[in-house]
């Protein structure tokens, strides 16, 4: 009886280390931009009795408390709007001798109130953007609120997403402000909680539930009970589909496969239950929809095994040269974790006029709307492609012509390696992701010991066989000859269609002669011309 491997148990939550104690320490030009800004509301209130009230929003004040650096500057105003304060605030900067940016107006929604729009400017390096304190109204079949109104702070942090997003940081008094009274201590505590009841505020604006996601997955914060539940809920996950665009239900997931723990990002769509709402849109895919989904999570589980493997692996670590090119670049990994989330549609097809296209490219194309960006529409169809191509790579199938011939071309086949999407080592990794899967035990969410250790064994060794015969393809390899230096060789007046044959055969003669010289090349080229092996007759014209 087989031995297997619990794929669930290789997975461990990636949390970064945070200071014991929160607090915020300001850059030398932070505390000089607040001073600023500090000064200039003084002068308001001296020289136009306006007072206002300027407080760090968001991102900024929770990265800085978790000690990293951000030059992500929202600034909340009390009781001035965005675009007078900005112009104003250039004004006194210029004064003081300081160069500054020309403040324009962040378009927003149409449909929103123009004269609260926000400000951008650039002062002292940052781009800081100005808005006021707002009360929103929302409308049952829109994110976009109907109504934005002057709010107090109070109003204006349980608008907002997250508690730990909801703090302020007073630049006037130094502080940090916890108007929902739990936003420190959830930073503290790791955990992931809404300001409001999480039903409300996901019916309000139902993108939420995918930011949860994102910073769950990139803090490694736990998750509140009570958001689950309320994700799980029908009622929101319909206005998901019907309030939020896929383009911007695509840019969060990009956003969460780029962090630092894509797989998480993919555990948690399975725990929200939200496959289904996040990969398929309203209308239905011209091919069947998946019966289940954990599939997809374990084949990421798979590709997320291999790439970290547990130092108590029960299996052989793959080698470096197929995992290093992922691990090194999170654009990469990205897509990687996406194509292996899209495991459950790579064998569905569809008629596209003349073509027969994959499934997985209308669901990123249609379903997710990420298009050719980062390579996913471009670079993840290949994948699965390839992956038909590098099964079973074992050293006994590359016999004819030759060994090496049979190898090179494989490893320079333009879908399994090309410049951009996929290089060859990484389209054998995805193979191999993709055969191990074939190994999975739904009942149990496990694979083959035996089976999986064979692969991987497989695989290390058609790396090591490409090394050794010196078949790595060079990107800045050219064919030997030209096709002017082709002609020249057999005394042809002009290249034609029989020119790609022959550089075909030259390719093949360099992966027997990796040290051939072009003179070489020469002389074997014409010796074959001369044998009647190699044609300059174009066949059709014959």
């Amino acid at each position: 009886m087989g031995q297997y491997m619990s794929l669930r148990d290789a997975y461990v939550v990636h949390k970064p280390s945070y200071p014991s104690t929160l607090d915020i320490s300001l850059t030398e030009e932070e505390a000089k931009l607040f001073e600023l800004l500090d000064n200039f509301t003084k002068q308001l209130l001296n020289d136009s009795n306006q007072n206002v009230e300027c407080r760090v929003a968001g991102g900024w004040v929770r990265d800085k408390l978790l000690g990293q650096d951000s030059d992500d500057i929202d600034i909340a105003l009390s009781s001035m709007m965005g675009l007078p304060f900005a112009e104003k605030f250039v004004e006194y900067v210029k004064s003081e001798k300081i160069d500054a940016g020309q403040p324009h107006a962040i378009k927003q929604n149409p449909d929103q109130s123009k004269h609260l729009e926000p400000a951008r400017v650039k002062v002292l390096g940052y781009e800081l953007d100005f808005v006021n304190l707002r009360h929103e109204e929302y409308a049952v079949d829109s994110r976009i609120p109907v109504q934005v109104k002057f709010g107090t702070p109070v109003q204006d942090a349980t608008r907002r997403d997250l508690t730990f997003n909801a703090l302020f940081y007073n630049i006037h008094k130094g502080d940090v402000e916890d108007h929902t009274g739990h936003g420190l201590d959830d930073l503290v505590a790791g955990i992931v909680r809404t300001p409001l009841p999480p039903k409300e505020t996901f019916l309000d604006d139902p993108l939420r539930i995918l930011r949860c996601m994102r910073f769950a997955s990139r803090f490694g914060f736990e998750i509140d009970d009570s958001i689950i539940k309320a994700a799980r809920d029908p009622v929101i996950q319909k206005a998901l589909l019907q309030k939020v665009t896929r383009d911007r239900i695509g840019e969060e997931l990009n956003k969460m496969l780029k962090g630092p723990d894509p797989m998480r990002a993919i555990l948690l769509l399975e725990t929200f239950h939200l496959f289904s709402p996040v990969f398929e849109p309203p209308t239905p895919y011209p091919f069947s929809s998946p019966k289940t989904y954990r599939s997809a999570v374990s084949a990421a589980l798979i590709l997320y095994s291999i790439l970290y493997p547990p130092r108590s692996s029960q299996v052989p670590r793959v080698d470096p040269a197929m995992t290093l090119p992922i691990k090194s670049d999170k654009s990469t990994q990205a897509r990687f974790f996406l194509a292996a989330a899209l495991t459950p549609w790579k064998d569905t097809t569809y008629q596209e006029k003349k073509h027969v296209r994959l499934g997985v490219e209308l669901v990123i194309r249609q379903g997710l709307k990420l298009g050719t960006q980062n390579n996913y529409l471009d670079g993840i169809p290949p994948l699965f492609e390839a992956a038909k191509l590098l099964a079973n790579p074992t050293l006994q199938r590359f016999q004819n012509p030759s060994p090496r011939v049979a190898i090179g071309r494989l490893v320079r086949d333009k879908i399994v390696h090309k410049e951009h999407g996929a290089y060859w080592t990484t389209s054998l990794l995805f193979s191999l992701v993709q055969e191990i899967f074939s190994t999975w035990d739904p009942l149990n969410d496990t694979v083959d010991i035996d089976k999986t250790t064979d692969l991987i064994n497989t695989y290390n060794a058609f790396v090591a066989k490409v090394e050794e015969y010196g078949l790595v393809p060079d990107p800045a390899e050219k064919a030997l000859l030209t096709g002017h230096e082709i002609c020249e060789t057999l005394a042809v007046t002009r290249p034609g269609p029989w020119t790609g044959e022959v550089l075909s055969r030259l390719a093949d003669w360099r992966f027997e002669n990796p040290d051939g010289t072009k003179e070489a090349a020469r002389a074997w080229l014409k010796r074959e011309h001369d044998a009647g092996r190699i044609s300059t007759v174009d066949r059709k014209r014959a």
